[in-house]
C-alpha cells in the first residue's frame, strides 16, 4: 500500500520523551504500511540519534530521521513537510502519546470531504494530579480554534502553496510561537476550510516548571505585532496584553502625575493593588497543591512580568512597524 499519511515531529533535546511518543504511534489502529513517521531533529545535543538507531528497526511503520541545525520548530516541520510521501501532513510534539485511534479518526474526515484541508484534534492534559508544584507547563484543547500544531492535520498540497510555517515566527534569544497560529489563518483566509475534531486526540504531559516560563510568555508578546500585521482582521486570537496587566500600566501612568499632587500615588497604588491580587489569583487558582516557595515566586515575579510584557509588545510593535495592544 502506499503512503497516505506522513507524521512529521520536530524535537529538542527531548530523547526519552520522543520514545514514548514514537510507541504510542506503533498502536495506532491506523493502518502500519499506510502512513511514515519522520523525526526532524532540531539540533539536539543529547543522546536522541543513539536512541533512534536503537529502536529505529522495531517500529511497524517507515520511518525517517533528518537533522538540521538548531533553528526552530517551524523550520523543522517544513523540512518534514517537503520530504513527505503522504498527501496528509499529521503534526504532533515529540512530548506527547496519541490515541490508538489518532490518524484512523483524522483520517475519515479527508477521506469523506476531498475539500477539507486541515483538521484540528484536541489536546488533552495527563498525570496533572501527579504533580507536585504551582508552576507547571501545561497545554489544553478541548474546544477548537487554538490550532496547536501537537496535534494538527493539514493537506499536502494546501499547506505547500501557502507557504508553509513562517520562519519568521522564531529568533535566537526568543521562544518560538504563533506560527501554528499563522499558518491557520493563512489556510481560513484563503477560502479553506479547518475543522475540530474532538475525538482525533493526544495526551499532553504536564510537567513541573520554573519561573523562566513566565519569562518566555512575556517575551511571546514581541511577535503580536508580525501576527496582526499579517492578520489584521483574525478574531480567534487571544489579545496581545491580558486585560488585567491593563491595571499595571494605568498604575504606572497615573504615578506620573504624583509629581503635581501626591493623591494620585494613593490612586495609583490601589490600581496597581487590584490588578496585582486579580494577576496573581488567575495564576494560582486552579492549582491542586500549594507550596509556599512556589507561591512567594509568582508572587515575586508579577510585580514586574507585566510590564516585561508591555515591554516586549511595544519592542514588536516598533521592530515590525504594526500598532498592537
Amino acid at each position: 500500500m502506499s503512503i497516505k499519511v506522513s507524521v512529521i515531529i520536530p524535537t529538542f533535546n527531548r530523547g526519552q520523551l520522543l520514545v514514548k511518543c514514537l510507541k504510542s504511534l506503533s498502536e495506532q489502529t491506523y493502518p502500519h504500511d499506510q502512513f511514515e513517521v519522520i523525526v526532524v531533529d532540531d539540533g539536539s545535543t543529547d543522546n536522541t540519534e543513539d536512541l533512534l538507531k536503537e529502536i529505529n528497526k522495531q517500529f511497524p511503520f517507515a520511518f525517517l530521521y533528518l537533522k538540521q541545525r538548531n533553528s526552530g520548530p517551524a523550520m523543522a516541520r517544513n523540512l518534514g513537510a517537503q520530504a513527505a510521501k503522504g498527501f496528509v501532513l499529521a503534526f504532533t510534539d515529540s512530548d506527547c502519546l496519541v490515541d490508538s485511534n489518532w490518524l484512523q479518526n483524522a483520517m475519515q474526515y479527508f477521506k469523506t470531504d476531498c475539500t477539507l484541508v486541515g483538521v484540528e484534534g484536541a489536546t488533552h492534559s495527563c498525570n496533572y494530579t501527579e504533580t507536585n508544584s504551582m508552576i507547571l507547563h501545561q497545554v489544553e484543547n478541548r474546544s477548537g480554534t487554538h490550532y496547536l500544531t501537537c496535534n494538527m492535520f493539514y493537506r499536502k498540497e494546501p499547506f505547500l502553496n501557502l507557504g508553509m510555517f513562517d520562519v519568521a515566527f522564531w529568533k535566537k534569544g526568543y521562544p518560538y510561537i504563533l506560527e501554528d497560529s499563522d499558518l491557520a489563518a493563512t489556510v481560513l483566509e484563503n477560502g479553506y476550510q479547518i475543522i475540530f475534531a474532538p475525538e482525533v486526540i493526544i495526551k499532553h504531559p504536564v510537567f513541573e516548571s520554573t519561573g523562566q516560563q513566565f519569562i518566555n510568555h512575556a517575551k511571546h508578546g514581541f511577535f503580536e505585532a508580525l501576527f496582526y500585521k499579517k492578520h489584521p482582521r483574525f478574531d480567534k486570537h487571544s489579545r496581545p496584553i491580558p486585560y488585567h496587566y491593563y491595571g499595571y500600566y494605568l498604575a504606572l501612568m497615573i504615578s506620573l502625575l504624583g509629581f503635581i499632587n501626591t493623591l494620585f500615588l494613593g490612586v495609583a497604588l490601589i490600581f496597581l493593588e487590584v490588578s496585582y491580587f486579580i494577576t496573581v489569583y488567575a495564576r494560582v487558582r486552579k492549582s491542586l497543591v500549594f507550596k509556599l516557595n512556589d507561591f512567594l515566586l509568582i508572587c515575586f515575579l508579577f510585580l514586574f512580568i507585566p510590564y516585561l510584557r508591555g515591554y516586549y509588545v511595544m519592542k514588536g510593535n516598533l521592530f515590525y512597524k504594526k500598532w498592537v495592544w
